[in-house]
């Protein structure tokens, strides 16, 4: 785990934070020559459930309950077996990107993020802001054609260059000053997807 008490003494107070979980170690354990993941099923469903269980007891001893509620796979990466334990676990949700989908409700919420603010195939950098805010008004088109479901915008703080940065300020004031966009609450998403 990399977050610890400084990070904690941090975010007290911060009432508009949560914490998720993103993997036991954040580390490949994918066999080699398939693309990287943390959990493959060849590592053993009781082996991963024993570094996922003990990962996120460090995490909330660390940030509180609040913080064992979601699980965000590192590489946006996880097996239907493995998205399977999270409940068993003490996970109420799942985000990986765009439209995967495990089926898992109502035991376990999957909510995802649909816009990466990161080009990862042109050298890793941040997108411009107009193609990223382009790409979130297709995603929100989309949303209102699948019930107002929630948009999620990928952000990938270790490597924002610049450029990455830069989009992710522009997202954000788009957003608020738009009278017809809303930032959702975590746990309010979690509420709605319960009682869906």
């Amino acid at each position: 785990m990399k977050a610890g008490e400084a990070l904690a003494d941090a975010l007290r107070g911060q009432s508009r934070i949560r914490v998720a979980m993103h993997g036991a170690w954040h580390a490949n354990q994918a066999p080699a020559g398939r693309k990287s993941e943390e959990t493959p099923d060849e590592r053993g469903l009781g082996a991963i459930a024993a570094e996922l269980g003990a990962a996120r007891a460090r995490l909330v001893a660390c940030f509180g309950e609040p913080a064992g509620a979601w699980y965000v796979p590192p590489w946006n990466r996880i097996g239907a077996s493995v998205a399977a334990l999270l409940p068993q676990l003490g996970f109420r949700a799942l985000s990986t990107f765009a439209d995967q989908r495990f089926a898992l409700a109502p035991a376990l919420a999957e909510i995802n993020t649909h816009v990466d603010i990161v080009d990862w195939r042109n050298g890793r950098v941040g997108r411009s802001a107009d193609e990223t805010l382009e790409n979130l008004s297709v995603e929100l088109a989309r949303a209102r054609q699948q019930q107002w479901r929630s948009v999620g915008i990928l952000t990938h703080h270790l490597a924002h260059d610049r450029q990455a940065w830069a989009t992710l300020d522009a997202i954000l004031n788009a957003v608020s000053a738009h009278d017809a966009a809303a930032w959702c609450d975590p746990d309010d998403l979690l509420t709605e997807a319960a009682s869906a």
